[in-house]
């Protein structure tokens, strides 16, 4: 039977992270890894995942590559903490990692804005893979890389995306920063 570990990087999500490793309970293996959060989010952690690890955040692929080094099971499903698994996609996500028929698996993301869900055709992401042979490149929109070929799930996963209009602005000020950072390394 294939396993499957979920990788949840942290900081500060204390908000949300409770509803997603609920939503992720079926997984043989839970990882978080955080930023060193300053609110409740280690004490939520450590009550539902298997692994709670803490590292200082530089980008977003080494967060993730670092939670893959400690994963152990045959695939990995990323997950943020403002996004939740249905019980759905759960079944359909067993069944995929069951059949092997990929070497990744494409999911939707329906963003949760202004009390709707918003569905965007171009919204598809890598995110479910087998272990081996997989990392993440890039800092700010990081890429997933996986052997294989990829396919896509019909479930979507729930993205509870931004809890308001000064969320959305801090959220795209922050990755502004990031990507200015990148720009200036190089030259």
């Amino acid at each position: 039977m294939a396993s499957l570990t979920v990788i949840i990087p942290t900081f500060n999500e204390e908000a949300y992270l409770e509803a997603a490793l609920r939503s992720v309970q079926f997984a043989d293996e839970i990882i978080v890894v955080d930023s060193f959060s300053t609110d409740d989010t280690p004490n939520i952690a450590r009550i539902y995942a298997t692994h709670f690890l803490q590292r200082k955040f530089d980008n977003f692929s080494d967060q993730k590559n670092y939670a893959l080094e400690h994963a152990t099971s045959d695939w990995v499903l990323f997950l943020d903490a403002d996004e939740r698994i249905t019980y759905s996609l759960q079944v359909e996500l067993k069944h995929a990692i069951e059949t092997g028929k990929h070497g990744g698996y494409k999911l939707d993301f329906p963003h949760f804005y202004m009390n709707r869900f918003l569905y965007h055709h171009n919204n598809k992401v890598l995110r479910v893979v087998k272990r081996i042979g997989t990392h993440y490149t890039g800092l700010v929109h990081e890429k997933l890389h996986c052997e294989g070929s990829i396919g896509q799930l019909k479930n979507p996963v729930l993205h509870f995306t931004y809890r308001g209009l000064e969320h959305y602005i801090a959220k795209k000020e922050s990755y502004a920063w990031i990507q200015a950072e990148q720009l200036q390394k190089k030259g």
